[in-house]
């Protein structure tokens, strides 16, 4: 059965939807997340063309993680 490693802690997630169909990233016990950089990076403002990073994060570091971030709606940058 093919796995999918939380982005943060390297945890194998198993997909959620029947037979370990991966195609949209749904891991049980975690979500998928997508990581932007905009200016100030210093390694990755090459991807100011609209490039973005998908992975999968679980629950436990998402709980983690999500009390640091700010809280918005998609595609607002501010």
């Amino acid at each position: 059965m093919e796995t999918k490693p939380c982005i943060i802690c390297g945890h194998e997630l198993e997909s959620a939807l029947p037979d370990n169909d991966w195609s949209t990233l749904q891991p049980h016990g975690g979500g998928q997340v997508t990581l932007s950089f905009y200016y100030g990076s210093c390694k990755f403002d090459l991807n100011m063309d609209g490039t973005q990073f998908v992975g999968v994060i679980c629950d436990d570091c998402g709980e983690k993680c999500v009390e640091r971030m700010k809280r918005t709606t998609e595609n607002t940058r501010d």
